[in-house]
């Protein structure tokens, strides 16, 4: 190699901080970014607000 290395962007904040209040009567997790309530998905949580993947198996 001639000494090039690759850069690898860091973790950015969303662009809103702002969180969402928890839905009293929901069972949905809620997501650990955003407090949105999470949608289950396949092997996966996924919050619809941020994007943020909640994995059901211990990554």
């Amino acid at each position: 190699m001639s000494g090039r290395r690759a850069r690898v962007s860091g973790m950015e904040a969303p662009a809103s901080t702002e969180r969402y209040q928890p839905i009293v009567e929901s069972k949905r997790l809620p997501c650990d970014a955003c407090g949105a309530p999470m949608e289950p998905e396949h092997a996966h949580y996924r919050c619809t607000a941020c994007g943020y993947i909640l994995p059901c198996c211990g990554w």
